[in-house]
């Protein structure tokens, strides 16, 4: 595989991939492996944001192990993720504290609003699971599968 090349610098960055002929991560599609970062990038512990295709992920080494997910909360899209709170593999949301488990993207605990009243009927949608995406590694070079 060639080398990545980095697109301008923006927040969260952008990340765009050049490859030799003949590699099978050239013209990445949903459902292949795409590289999104160097493991020197993510700290443990840490959720990294990232856009990668179009897509808003994060991505997190949690005792040697990588995770990756959508980067916006289910119950309310527009909050991202990466700035919660991460206690193992639950990551809480910090706008309405949402708890989700990294590792299936299960919910350990969604806002209760039944004693708030609030005009937006966003706030009081039923649990939905955060998307999680299967994550590579490669020597040194993290692939999460879109």
């Amino acid at each position: 595989m060639g080398a990545p090349h980095q697109v301008a610098s923006a927040s969260p960055p952008v990340l765009d991939y050049v490859f030799r002929s003949g590699s099978s991560l050239m013209d990445p599609k949903m459902g292949e492996f795409v590289p999104v970062a160097r493991i020197s990038e993510v700290q443990s512990g840490k959720p990294k944001s990232l856009m990668v295709n179009g897509h808003r992920l994060l991505i997190v080494v949690v005792a040697g192990k990588y995770y990756a997910a959508d980067n916006h909360c289910p119950h309310y899209g527009s909050v991202d993720l990466h700035d919660g709170t991460l206690e193992g593999t639950v990551l809480t949301c910090p706008r309405h504290v949402a708890k989700f488990d990294l590792t299936d993207g299960s919910v350990i605990r969604w806002p209760d609003w039944m004693s708030v009243k609030a005009d937006s009927s966003r706030l009081f949608t039923s649990p939905v699971r955060l998307a999680t995406h299967s994550v590579k590694v490669d020597g040194d070079m993290i692939f999460v599968e879109l």
